[in-house]
C-alpha cells in the first residue's frame, strides 16, 4: 500500500512539475509585436465606443402598464394534466 501512494504521489509531482514548466513557457505575452498591439488598442477603443452607444439607449416600457396589455386575453388551450412517468421503472411498456 505505501509503494502504491509513494507512486502515485511521485506521478503527481511530475505531472504538476510539467504543467508548471509549461504555463511558464506558453504563458508569457509578447508585446514587441507593434501591429498586434495596435489591433488590441483599435478593437478595443471600438468596444467602448459601441459600449456608450448601447447605454444611451432609452427604452419605453409604458407599453407594460398600459390597461390593454394587463387586461389581455389568454387564447391558448389549456392542458390537461397528465402523470408523469410510472410507478415502477421495470414494470413493461405497452
Amino acid at each position: 500500500m505505501k509503494n502504491i501512494f509513494a507512486f502515485l504521489t511521485i506521478i503527481t509531482l511530475i505531472f504538476v512539475g510539467y504543467y508548471l514548466y509549461i504555463q511558464r513557457t506558453t504563458g508569457v505575452l509578447n508585446f514587441t509585436n507593434n501591429e498586434i498591439t495596435e489591433s488590441a488598442l483599435v478593437r478595443t477603443q471600438d468596444f467602448f465606443k459601441r459600449q456608450i452607444e448601447l447605454n444611451e439607449i432609452k427604452l419605453d416600457t409604458t407599453i407594460f402598464t398600459d390597461t390593454t396589455f394587463t387586461n389581455r386575453k389568454v387564447f391558448s388551450p389549456k392542458l390537461n394534466e397528465e402523470e408523469v412517468g410510472k410507478n415502477s421503472p421495470f414494470s413493461p411498456t405497452l
